[in-house]
């Protein structure tokens, strides 16, 4: 044997080792998966919300559309092994931006995309302009202001689980369910998605076998 094939042998042998190492620290009890959600110089711009409220989002309601959508992301994954944090760097990456180019929504109402990169996690991206327009127009009648910035809030939560969904469980049809009150659903076109409960579906198992639930704490 060449000193050459050992070195490729040996290389291949590490490389099996560290992934074997990857997989049992990925399954082991205290490994905690990170998921990056940030707003990506979103201006907060939303004609259709100023023609039905007469007036743009004020800073406080700009805070609490950021605060609501994080705090609905991180419900959607409450009990998993997966944290959500404002990382950029994280293994998993949604971003909010103000509105998708003309190429991106190429395909009608498009309001976000994902790429699953497999071993290295994977990234999307959320369109704000497009989903405020969807939220202003499921509102039942009558909504007070504040239940519409919640719903705008609420919106983007659930659009970033649903991606995020999508970049973990790369494999299978996340979109088979017909439960129209599931982050699992295929299309963003409904007042659920925005107004009432949300809950997982058929990928709720899935997500639990691939991240694992939190270990109880200690008493």
């Amino acid at each position: 044997m060449t000193v050459s094939a050992r070195v490729v042998i040996g290389v291949a042998a590490l490389t099996t080792t560290l992934l074997l190492a990857w997989q049992v620290a990925r399954r082991s009890a205290d490994h905690v998966v990170a998921a990056g959600f940030w707003f990506d110089g979103v201006t907060f711009e939303s004609p259709a919300f100023d023609a039905a409220r007469g007036g743009p989002l004020s800073a406080a309601e700009r805070a609490a559309v950021e605060s609501l959508a994080r705090a609905e992301l991180a419900a959607a994954f409450a009990g998993l092994r997966l944290d959500v944090t404002a990382a950029r760097t994280a293994h998993y990456r949604v971003r909010v931006v103000q509105a998708f180019q003309p190429r991106q929504a190429i395909r009608g109402m498009a309001v976000a995309e994902s790429r699953a990169l497999g071993a290295l996690g994977g990234e999307g991206a959320i369109d704000f302009t497009t989903l405020a327009a969807l939220a202003v127009r499921f509102a039942p009648p009558g909504t007070a202001r504040a239940d519409l910035v919640a719903a705008i809030g609420r919106g983007i939560g659930r659009v970033a689980a649903h991606e995020l969904a999508h970049q973990i469980l790369p494999r299978g049809n996340l979109h088979a369910t017909t439960d129209e009150a599931s982050y699992d659903f295929g299309s963003i076109d409904r007042a659920g998605q925005f107004y009432g409960p949300m809950h997982w579906h058929f990928a709720g198992p899935r997500l639990r076998d691939v991240l694992g639930v939190r270990a109880a704490p200690a008493q």
